[in-house]
């Protein structure tokens, strides 16, 4: 069973500093913001289709807000669900 994440807030992203390594602040359904060391934001998605792990990217935050990054992942959802079925 997957673990329940808390939704991030846009507080939550606009005070995430940057770590010596990359790291990612987690919103649920497979929706991240990772943070790089330079302080680089970019919206991903990590997704599973048959046994393959594969990404899709959203844009860099704030040029995509988390509001945005939120329809991105419901459209993405929407497009994979009729695939994930038929494999």
């Amino acid at each position: 069973m997957p673990k329940l994440v808390q939704p991030l807030s846009d507080a939550r992203l606009r005070a995430a500093k940057s770590k010596d390594k990359p790291y990612r602040l987690t919103d649920g359904g497979g929706l991240y913001l990772l943070i790089n060391p330079d302080n680089s934001r970019y919206w991903r998605m990590d997704y599973r289709l048959g046994s393959r792990r594969n990404t899709l990217a959203f844009g860099k935050f704030p040029d995509v807000s988390l509001s945005a990054a939120r329809d991105r992942r419901k459209e993405a959802m929407a497009l994979l669900v009729p695939s994930c079925n038929n494999t």
